[in-house]
C-alpha cells in the first residue's frame, strides 16, 4: 500500500465518522425539540397530519380557532420551524404523528 492510498482510506474514515455524528446529533436535536410538546400539542399537529383545516382542526378538538392558532404558534416556536409544513415534516421524521 501507498502513503497516498492509505491516507485516503484515513480520510474517507474520519469523513464517515463525522457524518455518523452529525447524523447522531441531529437525531438528539430532533429529539430534544419534540420533548418540548404538550400533549395537546401533539394533537394538533396529528390532526394536521391527517389533513385537516385550522377550522376542522379546532372543530375535532372542540377549541376555538384562537386557541388552535395558539397551539400552532406554540408549535412552530418548539421545534423552531418557520411553517406549518416544515412542523408537520419534523413531527413525521420524528415519529411524533402518523401519516396514513
Amino acid at each position: 500500500m501507498t502513503n497516498r492510498y492509505i491516507a485516503s482510506i484515513d480520510q474517507g474514515t474520519a469523513s464517515s465518522r463525522c457524518l455518523l455524528f452529525d447524523e447522531r446529533g441531529r437525531i438528539a436535536r430532533g429529539r430534544a425539540l419534540t420533548a418540548r410538546l404538550t400533549p395537546r400539542e401533539r394533537e394538533v399537529l396529528q390532526s394536521l397530519a391527517d389533513g385537516l383545516s385550522n377550522k376542522e382542526i379546532a372543530r375535532r378538538l372542540h377549541i376555538s380557532v384562537e386557541t388552535q392558532r395558539t397551539h400552532m404558534v406554540n408549535i412552530l416556536a418548539k421545534l423552531e420551524a418557520h411553517s406549518q409544513l416544515q412542523a408537520l415534516v419534523v413531527a413525521v421524521r420524528f415519529g411524533i404523528v402518523d401519516v396514513r
